[in-house]
């Protein structure tokens, strides 16, 4: 079931990437040339979130806390493909950086 719900995800992150270089950059995708080959030519803030997300899809990172590699949750990765940390770790960075730090916190069972 994952391996579906990427494959889906990968074409809605690809779709993404060939409308934002459409409407904002006038740049036609050649549906035969990997969205990748364009996305190196731009420094658009939103292909870059879209490219890093293609490529920990295809490392097999995407969707896997950086803090403590437990799975980022569905609704988190839909709303934002670029994130890289589960909620509750996200949350924990957010409290440390304004001062409520919990020790331990970036890590859960």
């Amino acid at each position: 079931m994952r391996h579906s719900w990427l494959t889906n995800l990968r074409r809605y992150l690809e779709q993404e990437v060939r409308k934002i270089l459409r409407d904002h950059y006038r740049v036609e995708v050649d549906k035969e040339t990997p969205v990748r080959y364009y996305l190196d030519f731009k420094n658009d803030e939103r292909l870059v979130e879209l490219k890093e997300a293609l490529e920990r899809i295809d490392r097999g990172k995407f969707g896997v806390c950086l803090s403590c590699g437990g799975p980022i949750e569905i609704h988190t990765l839909k709303a934002s493909p670029g994130v890289q940390f589960c909620d509750n770790c996200l949350d924990a960075l957010q409290e440390s950086t304004s001062g409520h730090v919990r020790p331990a916190s970036l890590h859960h069972a």
